[in-house]
């Protein structure tokens, strides 16, 4: 059984309710403010996502969200172990939710010069580790990892292959908006770190987990 008042939930998200917002906007515009759904100001919010989900399963422990770009997820992941680790919980729901494919969602990352300009070859579009890449291919998903810690946990819930979370570090490029540091010293001082808390001489698959938002990562 769950004691759910130590299980938690800790959803990030990048751009939060852009749609309520877009759509709320265009209501004061067309309409005035008194049309303006109720629900503006909660769905607005980041922290709705994992407020939603632990009222809809009754997770009554630590609940809050991450918004950190394109790094969130992994933010999450990183917190949602941590808290485990210092007694805080003993369960967490943990990862990130975006949708931002609307107008002004697409518009704004077009006028950062965000998004790849391959619109002749869309197949070839999405290249994050090509030296020619010209932007990324924006898209919609929700992904979550249940976290735990004790392995009897694994077989209440029924699954067979569960993953092992060795280490974690978060540090900042303290660089620019959107690029990463050319040195690679963000990402690097950041390996370095897990490697310490793990120990140089580590003999076990180590899995990292490496996502550039600059000035973001996440190990």
């Amino acid at each position: 059984m769950i004691d759910k008042v130590r299980a938690g939930v800790l959803i990030g998200t990048g751009m939060g309710g852009l749609t309520v917002f877009s759509d709320s906007v265009q209501v004061l515009i067309q309409k005035g403010y008194r049309k303006i759904t109720p629900f503006f100001i909660p769905y607005a919010r980041p922290n709705m996502v994992s407020a939603l989900l632990a009222m809809d399963i009754g997770f009554m422990g630590v609940t809050y969200s991450i918004s950190a770009a394109c790094a969130t997820s992994n933010c999450c992941f990183y917190a949602a172990v941590n808290h485990i680790h210092q007694g805080e919980a003993d369960v967490m729901i943990a990862g990130g939710t975006e949708a931002a494919i609307i107008p002004i969602g697409v518009g704004g990352f077009v006028a950062c010069r965000a998004l790849s300009q391959r619109n002749d070859d869309p197949k070839t579009a999405s290249r994050p580790w090509d030296k020619d890449r010209d932007g990324f291919v924006m898209g919609e998903v929700a992904g979550v990892l249940l976290i735990f810690k004790h392995y009897n946990f694994v077989h209440a819930m029924h699954q067979l292959l569960p993953s092992e979370y060795l280490g974690g570090a978060v540090n900042c490029d303290a660089y620019h908006m959107t690029d990463p540091r050319a040195d690679g010293l963000g990402v690097s001082s950041s390996i370095r770190k897990v490697l310490k808390m793990l120990g140089w001489h580590q003999k076990r698959l180590i899995t990292l987990m490496l996502m550039q938002l600059p000035p973001l990562w996440v190990i």
